[in-house]
């Protein structure tokens, strides 16, 4: 590179990272953005010239140089890696399909990233200092992004909980029991649910499930069974759901007791905030912090007619608290634990990996921890099942 036509720039430094490897679970619009202006740029003359995967794994490489004629440190794009292609250009050439925001994001690093190395030249000028240990190097945001940011599923999972398959790289058909995010595991919710996830947006149908009874540990259901859709998503900061069911067009079977229940409305509004602890670096929480409402109608059946809903219902507006830890393991599977507030309800969830392929998990419920208990719900609820996984 010249500087004012006859002198170079000094290299202080040369730093490289990586800010997309699938395998490892590390993967953000980011790298598929620049990836697809790269491939865009590359067959600008000729079509037919080699592009990468926009899962391709993606290295950036930045140099530190010191200006003569200034006498400043300057950091510079200089290289990107884009699986077996590789952009090895000048300055000028990355403002040619990357504009000068993504380049100066990529240099300040507000993004998630793993695996750096860092060369110093002239360790007096540097702002930086060699990398020794590169798994120490990973970002903690890398991490957390790894195990909380829904990345790369398996390619089906065989639970009550949640069964999925993957039908398209980001898209899974999936179908459950329950309802944990507003605390109804497995049959207390009194119907399943089936639906299509894409990325961290996820729809899905609700069917009605004949099983529990309210005196049944480990089958406890109060509520009956209804057709209902929902919808619900998760950002980086912000998450939200919204469902409804419409009156159950016949009875299941009678959970117990004169009164029947179902929910016809339930939404969550909520904060997702990632806690990194400095004494368990490598053991990140994530907290969820918001406000849920539930709208219970009571049902009332006449001359073996259909159940009809009876005044206004219950109609509930709670906070929601929860917060998950997880760690990773060597076989990339996580054990995680989960305890949720919601209302007067506390969930606890563990999910423990014993192969990569097998695991299980314990859910529990109980119900009027924090107050009366409203009427269609269990006073508790436990359910331990085995997970199958296929990668």
């Amino acid at each position: 590179m010249m500087i004012g036509g006859s002198l170079h720039a000094q290299e202080v430094y040369r730093a490289s990272w990586t800010i997309q490897d699938k395998p490892r679970g590390l993967r953000q619009d980011l790298a598929r953005q620049i990836i697809m202006k790269a491939n865009d740029w590359l067959t600008r003359d000729d079509p037919s010239t080699p592009t990468a995967r926009l899962d391709d794994i993606l290295r950036v490489t930045v140099v530190g140089e010191v200006v003569p004629a200034t006498g400043e440190l300057e950091t510079h794009l200089r290289r990107l890696e884009l699986g077996s292609i590789v952009i090895d250009t000048s300055i000028a050439g990355f403002h040619e399909f990357l504009d000068e925001e993504t380049i100066a994001s990529l240099i300040r690093r507000d993004h998630y990233w793993r695996d750096e190395s860092v060369i110093v030249s002239d360790p007096f000028r540097s702002p930086v200092s060699a990398t020794i240990d590169r798994t120490a190097a990973d970002s903690s945001a890398a991490l957390f992004e790894r195990l909380f940011g829904g990345g790369e599923r398996p390619r089906a999972r065989i639970a009550l909980d949640e069964s999925s398959i993957r039908v398209a790289p980001d898209m899974y058909v999936w179908g459950g029991f329950g309802f944990d995010e507003i605390a109804l595991p497995d049959f207390s919710y009194g119907r399943a649910r089936v639906g299509l996830a894409y990325n961290r947006l996820r729809i899905w149908g609700e069917l009605p499930t004949p099983l529990g009874a309210s005196d049944n540990l480990f089958l406890a259901r109060g509520l009956e069974g209804a057709y209902g859709v929902g919808i619900s998503f998760e950002e980086r900061w912000l998450g939200a759901m919204v469902s409804g069911a419409a009156a159950p067009r016949g009875l299941t079977s009678s959970p117990g007791g004169e009164q029947q229940y179902f929910i016809s409305k339930a939404a969550l509004l909520y904060g997702i905030i990632p806690i990194h602890v400095s004494f368990l670096p490598d053991i990140p929480l994530q907290a969820k912090i918001g406000l849920g409402y539930l709208q219970a109608r009571e049902l009332q059946t006449e001359d073996d007619g259909p159940p009809v809903p009876i005044g206004d219902g219950l109609n509930r507006l709670m906070p929601m608290v929860q917060l998950e830890y997880a760690q990773p393991t060597a076989d990339g599977n996580g054990r995680r634990a989960v305890v949720e507030l919601f209302g007067q309800s506390v969930r606890a969830t563990y999910a423990q990996p014993i192969t990569r392929v097998l695991g299980f998990r314990v859910t529990g419920a109980a119900h009027g921890v924090f107050g009366d208990r409203d009427p269609f719900l269990p006073r508790f609820s436990v359910t331990p099942f085995v997970t199958f996984t296929f990668r």
